[in-house]
């Protein structure tokens, strides 16, 4: 079978327009020359399990930059934002020398915990150029999140920053929960 192959942090245009971030995942080619929208392969399972290839999505928003996360469950949610902000952030190898950096943050409600978490993240890189690529949350209540987020310290030779993000915002964020899947919007200011 012929197959189409998208790298690891690449993207595909699918219909509608949207760019998905891709693992390595390969698409059958059909007959005409286009190719299918359900992978083959041993990451296949990520579509059927989110919807979407990471939990993630990149979406425009005018001036800004926004992303639409899903999860089954809170952490899950709260550890794929994390993803698509540093994927917006940076793009570049897998860590060489990893570190470890203990997260700990707390707000009124789940909302103001998200933004919050980012935004731990945004001022971890903007004082320390620390880039992360792993969270292992430890702890996760509504109104406090602590968790190790693996991943090392800026390296302009292997590492690109692509875009500059200068705030979390709380621009129309919502929580909410349907068909048993967590999503939010969550829109930065760049």
């Amino acid at each position: 079978m012929e197959t189409l192959s998208v790298a690891r942090g690449g993207s595909l245009r699918v219909a509608l327009g949207y760019t998905w971030r891709t693992p390595r995942l390969n698409f059958p080619i059909i007959n005409d020359g286009r190719f299918s929208a359900a992978p083959v392969g041993p990451r296949a399972h990520i579509i059927k399990r989110f919807g979407c290839m990471t939990g993630y999505r990149i979406i425009d928003h005018t001036g800004d930059m926004g992303i639409k996360v899903r999860g089954k469950t809170l952490p899950e949610l709260f550890q794929n934002a994390a993803l698509a902000f540093f994927d917006i952030l940076i793009k570049g190898s897998e860590p060489q020398t990893p570190l470890e950096e203990q997260i700990s943050v707390s707000a009124n409600d789940a909302e103001q915990l998200l933004v919050n978490w980012l935004g731990e993240f945004l001022y971890l890189y903007d004082t320390k150029r620390l880039i992360f690529h792993k969270f292992e949350i430890k702890e996760f209540e509504d109104d406090r999140i602590y968790a190790v987020a693996r991943g090392e310290i800026l390296d302009p030779k292997r590492h690109r920053v692509k875009t500059e993000i200068k705030a979390v915002t709380y621009h129309g964020l919502k929580i909410e929960k349907k068909r048993g899947v967590y999503s939010t919007i969550i829109i930065f200011d760049i």
